[in-house]
């Protein structure tokens, strides 16, 4: 499937688009947040997704919410000291986790193995 992208002048993604679906991100710098809104080809609203970053533009936490703005899930990321993603916390739209993945990674910075609990 090919996906067409548009970044802004800080090379992150603006504009995602496919056959079946585009995505909108717009970018709030100085709060280190974004608000990704997904419709499907037709402009059906799909979910809206709010994003927050650390201070090097890492993913921290991203949360979903469906058509009506119900909570969906929730995904909070740790890093190590090198900015390696070492854990992700994933919630159900009750809050609770219900899955983490914990990642390990060898002298050259590459993802050797990920567990599931």
């Amino acid at each position: 499937m090919q996906i067409n992208k548009v970044y802004n002048k800080y090379g992150q993604p603006i504009i995602e688009s496919s056959k079946s679906e585009i995505k909108k991100t717009s970018y709030e710098r100085k709060k280190r947040t974004s608000t990704l809104i997904s419709k499907k080809a037709n402009g059906a609203f799909r979910d809206k997704s709010i994003v927050k970053y650390n201070n090097k533009w890492q993913e921290i936490e991203l949360k979903t919410y469906d058509s009506i703005s119900d909570f969906k899930s929730k995904i909070e990321f740790s890093y190590d000291k090198k900015g390696n993603e070492i854990e992700s916390k994933w919630y159900n739209s009750k809050n609770i986790v219900n899955t983490i993945y914990n990642s390990t990674y060898n002298s050259n910075y590459d993802r050797i193995r990920i567990d599931k609990y």
